[in-house]
């Protein structure tokens, strides 16, 4: 139960916010009682239940181009246990206490009507009773409905309605839903109704003998509305049968514990949940505290504004990053995360539950993060960069599919494979499990077949698949690499793979701007990693015959120096492993030469550039 038990501490330690909405925050925790859900009609009556208006309402937001687009409304509601849990069975017999569907509201649906007539009614006999609800049962009871929103245009009887009340002392009718006094008053009369129960059982979750709860809520997990963490309404199956005579041996939770802790469920996924195919990642501070999302690493783009990581800094800057974060904790606070998935359309899983402490939540992202930053060079920057990639970005590497559409092109990675590695990297990030090697390899495959990706992509593959190398490497031997090109490093795959980037580079120097054709050492990738004695053979044999006469003599001269300076250190190796298939550290060769490549290109450039303002000086 440790998952309710925090949840529900959650709940304790910020029912300050229940009620309040807030522009920091997505979604308003909703108080004991209450539910949040979306709303389509707000009707205005006055304290005398006399109509003012109605009108169809929703929000308004930027989408990424900048543009306003309409989304659904949510606000949050009172709630019965039975009402909170209703199904298709029970949906026209089970009324929200105030805010509901049209249908409820209209005397034609006699049985629906009816029935939210009765509760409303009793909520109104009750000492809890405040006159803004008074005045709402005033209206209903008239059954005007349907005429007097006939202005709003085409209604359905879904159509979800809440209200606003015009009172004598304010200019603006006020929203009920937001009303500190309904709110009090709803938490009361619900609490009210629980402590007056003869029923009386241990709550697993509190360890208090209380008024157990007898339906649990729904809708965690936004995209799995009907889908409830506690279930068992199938009595004549096994869903509990064979170990317990009844449903409520098998668990059994108070309606308060279980109110807190649904609603606090619901607060932390709606506002720092994010999700991946068919699973809902979560990771909260159940004191309220912001806390670092673990899929995302400490620096997910360059910014002018601040200090950017570099290969001499990276260590200390990631520090005194995690320093700030750590500096918002205390010694005691914890970090939860959880992942949630919809095992059926009645069911919601927890597929993976971890707590630990803040601090160490922290450092072993720190860790992680260290342990697979790479050389990183933005476009447009000169300086290099040094970073980690997100969860995502590895995932995309290992499996992602390049897809083109129009000019851009996008790589996708299907929704159950991308759910199913996040959790299985979100638990080598916590638990310091060794990096997958199935992941490993399916990256470096892709790089295999780099001519299918755009100059972007490409760039973003190599980086990816790099940082996935050392990352495994290190987990497995204990080995760190380093981020500086070593050109007498004592293996054969990284020395092919920095020979792979020269030849690459040799024979792009010679393109005019008019040619836009991958280099033989592009097109032949896959056989040089095969074959890589051989196809490095057919490759300078091409480079020499066709291309060397377009460069000049100095460049020539400079890739030969190169060239024979990594065929020296790879004869060094025994004959009979020379030709062999390359291991996945070519790809780090072949990264940290390219990148030594395009250093000297930019010093060529600016040397180019000093001498020219010497002459005109």
């Amino acid at each position: 139960m440790g998952l309710f038990q925090k949840a529900v501490e959650t709940y304790d330690n910020t029912k300050s916010l229940a009620g309040v909405e807030s522009e920091e925050r997505k979604a308003a925790l909703a108080p004991i009682g209450f539910i949040t859900t979306g709303v389509q009609i707000e009707i205005t009556v006055t304290e005398d239940g006399e109509f003012r208006g109605a009108e169809q309402i929703f929000d308004i937001s930027e989408d990424s181009k900048g543009k306003a687009q309409k989304s659904e409304k949510k606000i949050i509601i009172p709630a019965t246990q039975k009402s909170a849990g209703r199904s298709s069975t029970s949906a026209k017999t089970s009324p929200h206490p105030l805010c509901d569907k049209l249908m409820f509201m209209c005397p034609e649906n006699k049985e629906s009507y009816d029935a939210y007539l009765k509760q409303l009614q009793d909520w109104c006999d009750s000492e809890f009773a405040c006159p803004k609800i008074k005045a709402i049962l005033k209206y209903v009871k008239k059954g005007t409905i349907l005429t007097d929103i006939a202005s709003v245009g085409k209604v359905k009887d879904d159509d979800f309605v809440c209200w606003r009340v015009l009172s004598t002392d304010c200019a603006e009718p006020e929203e009920v839903w937001k009303s500190p006094s309904v709110i009090d008053s709803y938490v009361n009369y619900c609490q009210s109704k629980t402590d007056t129960s003869s029923e009386r059982a241990l709550c697993y979750v509190s360890g208090e003998i209380t008024t157990p709860a007898q339906l649990h809520l729904k809708g965690v997990v936004s995209f799995a509305g009907n889908a409830k963490l506690i279930s068992s309404n199938d009595a004549t199956n096994f869903t509990y049968k064979g170990r317990f005579s009844d449903d409520s041996e098998a668990l059994t939770v108070s309606f308060i514990s279980s109110q807190k802790a649904h609603n606090a469920l619901k607060w932390v996924v709606s506002n720092d949940g994010f999700r991946c195919g068919d699973r809902m990642f979560v990771c909260w501070n159940p004191k309220g505290k912001k806390t670092k999302n673990p899929v995302a690493s400490f620096f997910p783009e360059y910014s002018e504004e601040e200090e950017n990581p570099t290969p001499t800094n990276y260590r200390e800057i990631l520090a005194k990053t995690v320093l700030g974060y750590k500096n918002n904790f205390k010694p005691e606070d914890e970090t939860v995360t959880a992942v949630f998935e919809a095992a059926s359309k009645g069911r919601l899983s927890v597929c993976y539950y971890s707590e630990m402490k803040a601090e160490d939540f922290l450092e072993r992202l720190r860790f992680w993060d260290e342990t697979t930053a790479w050389l990183y060079r933005k476009r447009g920057v000169t300086t290099v960069l040094v970073k980690s990639p997100d969860l995502k970005s590895i995932i995309d590497a290992a499996y992602g599919v390049p897809r083109t559409i129009g000019e851009n092109q996008t790589v996708e990675t299907d929704e159950k494979v991308l759910a199913i590695a996040m959790q299985r990297l979100l638990l080598c990030r916590l638990e310091r499990a060794p990096f997958p090697a199935d992941i490993m390899r399916s990256a470096v495959q892709k790089c295999s077949s780099l001519q299918l990706y755009d100059k972007l992509n490409r760039e973003k593959q190599l980086f990816t698949t790099c940082a996935i190398i050392k990352k495994y490497i290190y987990d497995r031997f204990k080995e760190e690499w380093n981020m500086a090109l070593e050109p007498e490093k004592k293996n054969r795959s990284y020395q092919f793979g920095r020979l792979l980037a020269v030849l690459e580079k040799a024979e792009r120097g010679a393109f005019d701007n008019s040619e836009k054709r991958e280099p033989n050492a592009i097109r032949m990738w896959s056989l040089f990693v095969k074959r890589p004695l051989y196809a490095t053979t057919v490759i300078i044999e091409q480079l020499k015959n066709a291309y060397y006469p377009r460069l000049e003599p100095g460049k020539r001269g400079y890739y030969d120096k190169l060239i024979e300076g990594i065929m020296r250190v790879i004869s060094e190796f025994p004959e009979n492993e020379i030709g062999k298939p390359l291991g996945e550290e070519y790809l780090m060769g072949y990264y940290l030469q390219k990148d030594a490549l395009c250093q000297k290109k930019n010093n060529d450039n600016d040397n180019d550039n000093n001498e020219s303002e010497d002459e005109e000086q």
